[in-house]
């Protein structure tokens, strides 16, 4: 039990919340005083599709006033550090293969910091399409999700998918998913021109042995139960009261697709917003400006709920005998139809282990009968942690698959 359930660590999240106004990509190495009337603009360079720093971009900062001229190319870190004077400036970031970054910047006195991200310009348009079908009997699949890096798109009645938008030469990430068939993730090659692929996926298997719990064989339960955390359009509505303190959290998250998502997250004298998107990743605390930071310094709107639905879900998709799911019955939620089911420890299990939770799940129609599409509610308490606390939980998403789009403020630094 102990090993298949995640207590979420709630204070520490609220803990980095709290430390965004903190964080900085730092010196490392370019931390030399500055005199009185310097300035100083640093920053990391990042790219945006892989979130990895880009080492040998070229940094120039030219005064506006006078003409002079500073350069520097970043380190293997991404990072770059220049001293001039304070002033005007025309900012410009540039490397092979990527497309060039400027802006017009005001450096003050002292430290300045300038993070942000590049993309990979498009050198050779490439065309990608093809076909999704059963591995066994070669059948079209119609109304597969086929996802090639950022792009989506889904198969026709025929199983047939085509990009309409031209890509870049390149190795892509694929992912590839239809109701009651395993997912399937490949990495592919695009050369210039024309450029096919079929994807072939495998029906889903129920009672399939997924791998080992110590020295015993993992089995799928009869009831599966599809991740919602998969979800890459949909809006969501958490609230969670700490016990025994009767604290209450509340979460709105909206996410746009699988590189664009917000969050506001507020607390007792606490108000957080993060939001991620092409242009980069920013936050705001209270009533502070908003901040652009790197992603992998700051919580990831998913990172709020994932860890709950991934420790409630196994028991769902895996065989415990410690775990008793009952259907309860029918009911609307988010105007889905959806199937409720509760699911339990057996009697006599720890505290510190037990839990009880209520799911509602919508049950897809085109699907196997085992296999439920997606939970779209989660009611219920949480295991206590070391520290003899725990929680109350209430998860909703709603409009799935709508559109859904970020709201960028007009006042959001770029």
């Amino acid at each position: 039990m102990k090993n298949k359930i995640r207590t979420f660590s709630i204070f520490i999240c609220f803990l980095f919340f709290v430390s965004f106004l903190m964080i900085g990509c730092g010196d490392n190495g370019y931390s030399s005083p500055l005199k009185d009337n310097e300035s100083k603009v640093v920053g990391i360079v990042t790219d945006v599709e892989k979130q990895t720093p880009i080492s040998n971009v070229s940094i120039s900062i030219v005064n506006s006033n006078n003409g002079k001229k500073h350069s520097q190319k970043t380190n293997s870190s991404g990072q770059y550090s220049i001293v001039c004077e304070p002033g005007y400036y025309s900012f410009v970031a540039e490397i092979d293969g990527y497309s060039s970054y400027s802006k017009d910047i005001v450096l003050g006195k002292g430290k300045n910091q300038e993070d942000f991200y590049l993309a990979k310009s498009i050198v050779s348009p490439c065309e990608l399409d093809g076909r999704v079908v059963n591995f066994d009997t070669k059948e079209p699949i119609p109304g597969a999700t086929v996802q090639v890096g950022r792009s989506l798109v889904k198969s026709d009645a025929e199983g047939n998918y085509k990009f309409a938008k031209k890509l870049p030469e390149g190795q892509y990430d694929c992912w590839i998913s239809a109701p009651g068939f395993e997912l399937f993730e490949k990495s592919i090659t695009l050369s210039k021109g024309r450029n096919r692929a079929q994807f072939e996926l495998l029906p889903f298997n129920p009672s399939q042995e997924v791998g080992d719990a110590g020295n015993q064989k993992i089995r799928r339960n009869p009831i599966v139960a599809i991740d919602p955390t998969t979800l890459n359009d949909c809006k969501i509505k958490i609230k969670k009261t700490l016990h025994p303190s009767n604290v209450e959290l509340f979460y709105d998250i909206v996410l746009q697709d699988r590189y664009h998502s917000s969050l506001i997250a507020v607390e007792p004298d606490f108000k957080g917003i993060i939001i991620i998107s092409q242009e980069g990743c920013f936050e705001k605390v209270n009533s502070q400006d908003w901040v652009q930071v790197q992603q992998s310094d700051i919580l990831k709107p998913s990172d709020i709920y994932s860890a709950d639905i991934e420790s409630l879900l196994f028991f769902f998709n895996f065989e415990d005998p410690s775990i008793i799911i009952e259907e309860v019955g029918k009911e609307i939620v988010s105007n889905y139809n959806c199937t409720k089911f509760n699911l339990h420890t057996v009697q006599n299990t720890e505290n510190s282990e037990s839990f009880e939770m209520d799911v509602w799940i919508i049950k897809d129609p085109n699907a196997p009968s085992h296999l439920l599409n997606c939970a779209v509610k989660m009611k219920g308490f949480v295991p206590k942690n070391p520290d003899g606390e725990w929680y109350t939980i209430d998860i909703v998403f709603s409009e799935i698959g709508e559109m859904n789009s970020i709201d960028i403020p007009d006042n959001l630094e770029k």
